[in-house]
């Protein structure tokens, strides 16, 4: 990925997304300018070796769902959410446990940033020509009412602590995904 792609994708893409998932929380800090940097060189480092070990020819570009994954595996290499040590503690006085939202904030931050980045690099057709309408991938519903980002997120969670963050599985995930927004006209909304 060019430098050039990825500020675009810090800028458009993954600090929107955490000011979303932080919603101004004072317990909750991201370091920009040292994460950025910290993400893309780890990026870049999970790509190659994806590439020289799954691929015939390490010189070709990876698909989106892809880059998507690799992406998502280096914000979780990375972790760059931090939660206040002084809060954690506080809440461990209290015999309190850490809200949800604090304890998945870099999953949270790691699976809708590669949605958004299929999301943008859908527009690209397979033919490098620009198609005129934009999808957005709707996330399914569950059969037992559970809310999918957040089991995937919980997913990759436990998938980074067990040190397996599989970037072949997580892009066959958001091909289905993808390809199931395709497939069931109701679950795309086109932006005119």
């Amino acid at each position: 990925m060019e430098k050039e792609t990825y500020d675009r994708i810090w800028n458009n893409i993954i600090v929107p997304i955490y000011t979303n998932i932080s919603n101004n929380d004072f317990y909750m800090y991201f370091n920009k300018s040292r994460n950025k940097k910290k993400i893309f060189q780890k990026y870049n480092i999970i790509r190659d070796e994806f590439k020289k070990k799954y691929m015939d020819d390490s010189e070709v570009n990876i698909d989106r769902h892809k880059i998507a994954s690799v992406m998502m595996a280096a914000i979780e290499e990375v972790y760059p959410i931090k939660i206040s040590k002084k809060y954690v503690f506080q809440l461990w006085k209290n015999k309190e446990e850490l809200d949800a939202r604090y304890v998945y904030a870099n999953e949270t931050l790691a699976f809708f940033t590669a949605l958004s980045i299929i999301e943008n690099y859908k527009e690209y057709g397979i033919d490098g020509k620009i198609e005129l309408k934009r999808k957005t991938i709707v996330l399914p519903e569950t059969f037992n009412e559970s809310d999918y980002a957040m089991n995937t997120c919980i997913d990759l969670y436990f998938s980074k602590r067990s040190k397996n963050i599989n970037i072949l599985t997580f892009s066959n995930v958001f091909f289905l995904l993808e390809k199931m927004s395709i497939l069931n006209d109701i679950s795309i909304t086109t932006d005119e």
